[in-house]
């Protein structure tokens, strides 16, 4: 369990080439985070196998936990960032830089190919026809390149590690790598909570509609932020 008396032990660090107990870690700390959320409890039921292969299309092949195919793997494609309390991974950030993309990782296309193949046909039209499209709106809205910005891809905290500014020291890193000619930061939520979340630190929605989930509904955001000259003591407490 977290201890705000052991601040001075959390780390902040980039996995390069995962450890086992880093790879099973991060793999728990994400799938807790998401399988209940009201996209993936509608994409994958009860599915936890399918859904994995999701996650995975962002991490790469160094967090499969087969051993055939994560020896030897490193991160590609994308740049993670965790925070370490006592030794373990307690909150995990996967993001991809400008100019970086998942079809620069072979295992990242190839786990997306075996995900969607395994969903049933409806779930597939409803990835192609909303979810895609709303993403597709969102980025056509945007006022800057959306591939000359940092996408944050995932972020997650452990519960038991939850509402103690870890996941706030982790997009204040983020922020840090922010540079006059890569000034922005863009990703896309349908979480209330977490939108909530961004706005508190600096971002702004810049798009939102209505999203469907079969019959019922949620927010479709996608939400931005910029490096300006307001923002350089958040940029400056990052560092």
């Amino acid at each position: 369990m977290y201890s705000m008396k052991e601040d001075k032990q959390i780390e902040l660090v980039q996995i390069v080439r995962p450890t086992d107990e880093e790879r099973e870690r991060i793999l728990e700390i994400i799938e807790v985070s998401f399988k209940d959320t009201q996209m993936n409890k509608f994409i994958f039921g009860d599915d936890l196998a399918t859904q994995r292969l999701f996650h995975l299309r962002k991490l790469g092949g160094a967090f499969d936990p087969d051993p055939s195919v994560h020896q030897d793997k490193q991160v590609e494609g994308c740049e993670i960032w965790v925070t370490k309390l006592g030794g373990e991974v307690q909150s995990v950030m996967v993001l991809i830089r400008p100019g970086q993309s998942r079809g620069d990782s072979r295992d990242k296309m190839e786990y997306e190919r075996t995900a969607l193949a395994r969903l049933p046909e409806e779930k597939k039209d409803w990835i192609k026809n909303e979810r895609k499209v709303l993403s597709k709106r969102a980025e056509q809205s945007a006022q800057f390149e959306i591939k000359q910005a940092f996408n944050l891809e995932i972020i997650a905290t452990h519960p038991s590690a939850r509402r103690h500014g870890l996941g706030t020291m982790l997009i204040r890193k983020l922020i840090s790598l922010l540079t006059n000619e890569e000034r922005h930061i863009w990703l896309t939520s349908t979480h209330d909570t977490a939108v909530e979340f961004y706005k508190k630190l600096g971002f702004n929605v810049v798009f939102e509609d209505v999203i469907h989930f079969g019959e019922e509904q949620g927010r479709f955001r996608a939400i931005a932020y910029e490096l300006t000259s307001e923002c350089t003591f958040v940029h400056a407490d990052a560092q």
